[in-house]
């Protein structure tokens, strides 16, 4: 029986006439999905930084040239842009944060600013993609790319169970909307 990438629709060895994944040997992943995420985790650490330049809402989004705007003051970011970041972050540091315990590396310091933060993932993961989609499952409170069908909620607490092959998935879906 041959065994498929976890990566499903979204396995780059894709094949479109079999409508299945590609056939893998060992792991969860195929070999061109890795690459995938290695390049993904390369990338996002620029990708965080060319973020900032589309943080500032355009001159046509500031004022709408209408009189009678009312009391509200616009917001000064553009909210999409941010909540990318966010994510970026959150996902890169805490794989790196997981494989640097599992690995006995040493940690990120809590105190830095959140593109320091980026920089030191990708440290951590870039090498590792291998070995991140290797690890099996990990529960996650408040994951950003969450499925809310799958999240066990908990009061204000999203509890998910999340894959590091997934996470490999994650990091590239993450590159592919910094890029669209």
């Amino acid at each position: 029986m041959n065994v498929h990438c976890a990566a499903g629709r979204r396995c780059t060895g894709y094949d479109r006439r079999a409508e299945r994944a590609a056939v893998i040997d060992t792991g969860t992943l195929c070999p061109d999905c890795i690459r995938t995420g290695q390049r993904a985790a390369t990338q996002l650490v620029a990708d965080y930084r060319d973020l900032n330049q589309h943080l500032a809402p355009s001159i046509g989004q500031r004022l709408d040239g209408q009189p009678g705007r009312g009391s509200d003051a616009p917001i000064p970011i553009r909210t999409d842009v941010e909540a990318l970041q966010r994510a970026i972050w959150w996902v890169t540091t805490t794989w790196a944060e997981i494989l640097a315990a599992r690995e006995q590396l040493s940690g990120l310091s809590k105190r830095v600013r959140d593109g320091w933060a980026v920089q030191w993932a990708f440290t951590i993961l870039a090498p590792r993609i291998r070995r991140l989609a290797g690890l099996g499952d990990v529960e996650l409170a408040d994951y950003p790319l969450t499925d809310e069908d799958t999240a066990i909620r908990h009061r204000s607490v999203a509890l998910v169970t999340v894959t590091g092959a997934q996470g490999v998935l994650d990091l590239t879906r993450l590159h592919e909307r910094a890029h669209g």
